[in-house]
C-alpha cells in the first residue's frame, strides 16, 4: 500500500463511521443469501475518481433536469436490487431445500438463459434484470456526462463475466483516488 493510501485510511474510516450524521443514508444490516459470493477484481488501471466525480457533478449542475431524472432511475434500480436480494435471502431461510435446488440448477447455466420455473429462479431473474438496468443507467450517465463510468472495454469484460454459468451480476464498483 502506498503512503497516500495509508494516509487516506483514517479519513475514510471517519466518513464511513455509522455515527456520521452528515450523510442522508441509513445504515442497515445486509447479508447475501446462502451460496452467493461477492467477488471483486482489481485491474490496477483505474480512473482518477475525483476528476470523474467532478465532471459528473459539473454535468449535474449544467443539466439538472436530465441528471436528476437519471439519478432517480438509477437510485430506484439500486434500491430494487437490494430489495430483491433481501427477498432472496428470506426465501432461502423459508425453504432451504427448494432454494438449494434452484441455486444448483442456476449455477450451471448463464443468467441470460435462466427460465422461470420456481420462486427462487424468478427472484434470480429479477435481480439479473434489475442489475442490468443499473448498468444501463450508468452507461447512459457515461454518455450524457461524457465521463467513462463504464468504459466500453469494461462493458465487454462485464458482459463476458455474465456469460459464465452461475454469474448473477457484474458491474464496475468504482475507483480509488490516485
Amino acid at each position: 500500500m502506498n503512503q497516500d493510501a495509508k494516509n487516506a485510511i483514517p479519513a475514510l474510516l471517519k466518513i464511513l463511521d455509522p455515527a456520521q450524521t452528515t450523510w442522508d443514508n441509513a445504515v442497515t444490516p445486509f447479508q447475501l443469501a446462502p451460496r452467493l459470493h461477492l467477488m471483486l477484481a482489481d485491474i490496477d488501471a483505474g480512473s482518477h475518481t475525483p476528476t470523474l466525480v467532478s465532471n459528473v457533478l459539473k454535468w449535474h449542475k449544467d443539466k439538472p433536469e436530465e441528471a436528476n431524472a437519471l439519478w432517480a432511475s438509477l437510485g430506484a434500480s439500486n434500491d430494487r436490487v437490494v430489495e430483491l436480494l433481501d427477498r432472496l435471502d428470506q426465501t432461502a431461510k423459508q425453504d432451504p431445500v427448494a432454494y438449494d435446488a434452484a441455486i444448483e440448477k442456476a449455477s450451471v447455466v448463464p443468467a441470460s438463459k435462466w427460465s422461470s420455473s420456481d420462486v427462487v429462479t424468478d427472484l434470480l431473474i429479477q435481480i439479473y434484470q434489475e442489475f442490468s438496468a443499473v448498468r444501463h443507467h450508468l452507461r447512459e450517465m457515461s454518455r450524457l456526462s461524457q465521463v467513462p463510468i463504464e468504459p466500453e472495454e469494461q462493458t465487454r469484460l462485464l458482459d463476458a463475466c455474465l456469460a459464465v454459468p452461475g454469474v448473477l451480476m457484474s458491474g464496475v464498483p468504482g475507483g480509488e483516488p490516485r
